[in-house]
């Protein structure tokens, strides 16, 4: 990967004062995510999305920070969607939100599967939708939200002492209420 992909916000400083980026890590529709050190939390690894430069317009910005309220309010009543726990605007002025690092595959990679490894993941990843379905307390009112863009990519598989593996819905960037 050449350097100019960490260009844009990449910094020598901390962003907010508490993350450390290291490197670009995925590219989507609307923006990148790096995974980076969490400086105060003793350098634990998270991932921070940016959005992308081309959507700067306030309405993007908005969806932006919903996306984030949506995943922090929906990750607290379900373990099979994605936290994101820190929101923010970099002094550059791209909004930026913070979530859990999962280190793991994409349910594309592990496709094809055997049955019972594949009845597992399905029933986690409904476990997943069912809680997005029934809804989001986002300020102090429910809304249920269907998440619209379903498919491997948006599906991670990690390592878990308890279940074996443990699936983590993604990108709720699309999710309409």
């Amino acid at each position: 990967m050449n350097q100019s992909a960490f260009a844009s916000p990449i910094r020598t400083s901390l962003l907010a004062k508490r993350y450390q980026l290291k490197k670009l890590i995925g590219r989507g529709g609307i923006g990148e995510v790096f995974l980076a050190d969490d400086i105060l939390l003793g350098g634990t690894p998270v991932a921070i999305k940016f959005l992308s430069q081309t959507f700067s317009d306030p309405t993007k910005q908005n969806d932006f920070a919903r996306e984030a309220s949506i995943c922090a309010a929906l990750s607290q009543k379900s373990l099979h969607i994605v936290r994101a726990f820190d929101y923010g605007v970099s002094e550059e002025g791209k909004p930026f939100y913070v979530m859990e690092y999962l280190c793991g595959q994409s349910l594309k990679e592990l496709i094809p599967m055997p049955l019972p490894m594949f009845i597992a993941i399905f029933r986690q990843i409904c476990l997943g939708l069912q809680c997005a379905h029934l809804g989001a307390n986002i300020d102090g009112k429910i809304y249920p939200l269907v998440h619209r863009d379903i498919k491997p990519t948006n599906i991670l598989v990690i390592p878990d002492p308890i279940l074996g593996k443990l699936v983590k819905i993604i990108d709720f960037g699309i999710a309409i209420f």
